[in-house]
């Protein structure tokens, strides 16, 4: 963007255009906003990245979410670009991020993470479970983070001085939702998530994955809140908004769904939550969608080919009253 790091007096709220992904997660989405409003105005280190960020919290809570919408503000391709740090837990696994050594096959397509800043520099990259990779793996970002800037093995530079650097982590998840619900000072969270972090190794090499430097590096950490009831609930409309909004965008169709069986996936969704100890958040819902709605919904279409080509509405139909431990009895219709 243009106006990004040009020093502009920017009113954007952001607040609201980054709370509209996620549920329940006040605080994670004010400190974000607060971090891009130092960004557009500026405010930064010379020469270091735009910022670099931490994500910790339960599986589920909305960091994958508030990192894409962050991407779709900041970014000019609007792509959060995500690296799976569980692919590298080997040593040799910094050849996906640097690239590999001349000599070697795919030496001329130089690092994927030099590529992916030349064709974005206003990128927003997440590194995805970052506990999971090899310490050899996090030392370009060391000095990428400190210097701002990387060189591939085609010798080719990257500079990331307008890019922002997301890491998620559920390292020290239990204690973490404990402390929420004692109701911790979030300072005292954030010393346990640092001290957690720092705590983990290797599981191939049993060294520390992430060395005290790396950690003085990270700009803010970011604390995900264990979803509530309320939250779930939220979760769950927004999910079932984005499947209206799918098949009224792509197929041109209204899809109607019962405000009942809205309430009975928040409440299966919540009973999957404490039944997992607050690690399923909001993939439960996921996937409760995906069994009793858009499944049942493909399955009719296949059945009534003909009725499904010309229908303008999809209506699902709860046959029985809703009892909690029995799937609901649906009937999808073509109108």
């Amino acid at each position: 963007p243009a106006e990004t790091l040009r020093g502009d007096i920017d009113d954007t709220d952001y607040e609201q255009l980054l709370g509209s992904a996620v549920v329940g997660q006040e605080d994670a989405v004010g400190a974000v906003a607060k971090e891009l409003r130092l960004i557009k105005a500026g405010i930064t280190d010379p020469g270091k990245p735009a910022s670099v960020l931490l994500f910790c919290g339960l599986n589920g809570v909305g960091k994958t979410e508030l990192a894409k919408r962050l991407a779709e503000i900041y970014s000019v391709s609007k792509r959060l670009q995500t690296y799976t740090m569980a692919n590298f837990i080997e040593s040799h696994s910094v050849s996906g991020i640097i690239g590999v050594p001349a000599g070697y096959v795919g030496h001329d397509q130089g690092g994927r993470l030099i590529n992916d800043l030349n064709a974005d520099p206003y990128g927003v990259f997440l590194l995805d479970e970052i506990e999971k990779s090899h310490p050899d793996v996090m030392k370009p970002f060391l000095n990428l983070f400190d210097e701002g800037w990387i060189v591939d093995q085609r010798g080719i530079k990257a500079c990331a001085d307008r890019a922002i650097f997301i890491m998620t982590s559920n390292a020290g998840y239990e204690a973490i939702s404990q402390m929420h619900q004692d109701r911790r000072p979030m300072d005292e969270i954030v010393e346990h998530v640092k001290n957690s972090l720092a705590r983990v190794r290797n599981e191939r090499s049993s060294q520390p994955v992430l060395s005290q430097a790396f950690l003085a590096r990270i700009k803010r950490i970011v604390v995900f809140n264990p979803l509530t009831e309320d939250a779930l609930r939220g979760i769950a409309t927004i999910l079932i908004d984005r499947v209206r909004h799918t098949w009224k965008q792509l197929r041109g169709k209204e899809v109607v769904i019962p405000d009942e069986l809205v309430s009975h996936i928040a409440r299966q969704g919540q009973r999957l939550n404490e039944k997992s100890g607050g690690r399923e958040g909001g993939r439960g819902i996921r996937r409760l969608i995906t069994d009793l709605i858009e499944d049942r919904i493909q399955r009719a279409a296949a059945d009534a080919k003909h009725e499904y080509r010309n229908c303008h509405a999809i209506v699902v139909t709860l046959n029985a009253p809703l009892t909690e431990l029995e799937q609901p009895e649906i009937t999808v219709s073509f109108q």
